[in-house]
């Protein structure tokens, strides 16, 4: 007997010692003839599963990766939004006269809501009080805040005109 013609079924019915593994998984149906002459074209159902797997699995990366950088530009935005105000606010304060009232320390902090955006843009001044230039120099602190987020920060020292 042809070791290459025993079907797996046969061996169950009839028992054999010289099946070979090759013979066995041919009979089993885990490997195919050489020679089929019927063949079908196509996926098995199994073939189409995980091809369907592995296409989700890729889709959803990319959905993340998506929704990340959707989250990174929102992020950005809301950032420049608040240093572009607080750079707006610290240009206004170093404009102003020396003894001008918004920059006056008796009267820190002071603080104001940006009607457009709701962004708190908060400033401190503080008057360096001891050295050769007590009186004549103030600290401006600005900070922009919005919930969730991180604020931004400037600092400046202002002279008087000497």
């Amino acid at each position: 007997m042809n070791i290459e013609k025993i079907d797996y079924h046969h061996c169950r019915k009839n028992p054999c010692s010289s099946v070979s593994i090759r013979g066995f998984l041919m009979g089993a149906g885990f490997i195919g003839h050489q020679n089929k002459k019927n063949s079908e074209d196509g996926f098995t159902l199994i073939e189409a599963l995980i091809a369907l797997f592995v296409l989700t699995i890729g889709v959803l990366g990319m959905m993340t990766l998506q929704t990340n950088a959707i989250r990174g530009n929102y992020r950005a935005s809301t950032m420049t939004i608040a240093t572009n105000l607080a750079s707006g606010e610290l240009e206004s304060l170093r404009s102003a006269p020396f003894n001008a009232a918004n920059i006056n320390p008796a009267n820190s902090p002071y603080t104001r809501v940006d009607p457009a955006t709701g962004y708190t843009v908060t400033w401190t001044v503080a008057s360096v009080t001891s050295g050769p230039m007590a009186g004549k120099i103030k600290k401006i602190n600005v900070t922009v805040t919005r919930p969730s987020l991180p604020p931004v920060q400037f600092a400046y020292s202002k002279y008087k005109d000497l």
